[in-house]
């Protein structure tokens, strides 16, 4: 008899990549044969919400996951938002869809970071892991504030050590004081 394969999935923006998203991307990979984390706002940039685009993020996976991308254990998947509500059955048919298409993978397992409910997302054929996101309690959001204020002490703490350098710091900084000039 055959093993099936488990095949994760873990969602998020990545705006811009912090410890928190990798504690729960490091446990998911500690489960599964193979993880599938799907950049979601693909399509999005320069803006407050969703500053970087889908290659700038795709880049911090990439300094932070390289060998197990490159061993095929971790595979990213780039999700564009759809022009309806997000928290429905469809959206999560739409999900598994295009990460099945992009991937050549149906996902079994969906890891997330924290109790809210989205089973009605997906049907029984996907079952749903909790990594406790608040293990390292910190959010893109607050890195990014880091980032507009300049606090690379702040900053560095709380992204993986790979994006740690002054170098990357103010490549984000850059972006981020484009976004605000053009927001104004």
């Amino acid at each position: 008899m055959i093993k099936e394969e488990k095949i994760g999935l873990f969602i998020g923006r990545f705006e811009p990549l912090t410890i928190g998203h990798c504690s729960i991307i490091n446990g998911a990979l500690n489960k599964v044969d193979k993880l599938i984390v799907a950049l979601g706002s693909s399509q999005a940039k320069s803006s407050i919400k969703n500053p970087y685009s889908a290659t700038l993020r795709t880049l911090m996976l990439t300094k932070v996951y390289e060998k197990e991308i490159l061993n095929g254990k971790l595979i990213i998947a780039l999700i564009p938002d759809r022009d309806h509500p997000k928290d429905d059955e469809e959206w999560g048919k739409y999900l598994l869809e295009n990460v099945s298409r992009q991937t050549g993978y149906k996902v079994n397992v969906i890891f997330e970071g924290s109790e809210v409910v989205r089973n009605y997302w997906f049907n029984e054929s996907v079952t749903r892991e909790v990594i406790d996101k608040n293990i390292i309690p910190i959010s893109a959001t607050q890195v990014r504030e880091f980032i507009i204020n300049n606090d690379f002490e702040n900053y560095k703490k709380y992204v993986p050590q790979e994006l740690a350098s002054k170098e990357f710091f103010d490549i984000l900084k850059n972006v981020l004081d484009k976004v605000n000039e053009n927001e104004r």
